[in-house]
Parts: structure tokens; sequence; C-alpha cells
């Protein structure tokens, strides 16, 4: 099991230290956003690229094939996280503030959600998998480590820390 360090970080509500924000209303995101865009950017770059390579042809090629693989799993990927967002956001009546589809500055990444409670605070990674989920204890007697499966199949990146 690896060991982390736990850091305390602060962070300020932006209202409570320049009033004339608060009233604006809070861009809560869209479930899903980035990665539907994705999709679409990707999908229609492949149609006017096999446009271009067959001319006349190009609807039929396109008809008659599908988006790579690398292309749909954003799609795929985009409805899960926008299920996901619908569980979550019911939790606004609870009183906690759900947020989708935030983006970290100066990075290319995204957080898919964040729910900001009272108490601490989840950032939440929406993942499509299908099947039954398992912790799993690997490793012998000196080194030992807890691994996260999905469906009978390791996830190692995703490998409880």
């Amino acid at each position: 099991m690896r060991a982390g360090i736990a850091r305390e970080k602060q962070a300020t509500c932006v209202a409570c230290i320049t009033p004339e924000v608060a009233e604006e209303p809070i861009n809560r995101g869209v479930a899903g956003g980035s990665a539907a865009r994705e999709w679409q950017r990707r999908h229609e770059r492949r149609e006017q690229d096999v446009r271009a390579r067959y001319g006349k042809l190009g609807g039929v090629v396109l008809a008659l094939s599908d988006d790579p693989h690398s292309t749909s799993a954003w799609a795929y990927g985009a409805k899960g996280e926008r299920a996901l967002g619908h569980l979550l956001d019911p939790l606004r009546d609870e009183g906690m503030a759900v947020l989708h589809d935030r983006r970290i500055p100066g990075s290319r990444a995204n957080i898919d959600h964040l729910v900001i409670s009272p108490a601490p605070v989840f950032v939440i990674d929406a993942k499509n998998y299908k099947g039954r989920v398992e912790r799993r204890v690997r490793g012998g007697w000196f080194s030992r480590e807890d691994c996260l499966y999905v469906g009978g199949r390791t996830k190692r990146r995703s490998s409880l820390a």
C-alpha cells in the first residue's frame, strides 16, 4: 500500500472577498460537456478527412463505417458522466454545491464532478465501466497492495492508495 502525505489547503470564496461577484449566478457546468465536445470535434474531423479522401464516395464510406474506438469512447464517457451528474444533482437540495466539468487552470485536464458539502469536498472522476466492483489485496507478507477490479479486470492506474 502506498502512503501519501496529506496537505491541508485553504480555499476562499471569491464572493466573500469581492461582494460584486456575489450577484453573478454560478455556472454549475454541464456533466459530460467537455467529453461530448471532444467526441464532436473528432467525429467532424474524421468526416472531413473521409470526404476529402474519397470525394463523392465519402458519404457512402461514412454510412458503411463507424467512428474508431478512440473517438466513440469520448461519446460513451460523456454518457456516463451525464448519468452520474443526474445522480449527483439532487444533493443540491441537501445543501451541497454540485459542479460539473470544471477546468483546471494551466492544464488541458478537467474535474468531472465537484461536490462541496459543509465538511469535506469530493472530487469525482467518472468512468463508465461495467461489472462488479471489487477491492482485492495483492502481494505477500512484505509487499501488499490494495487494487481495484471492475468486471474481473484490474484498474491498475486506479489502484487504491
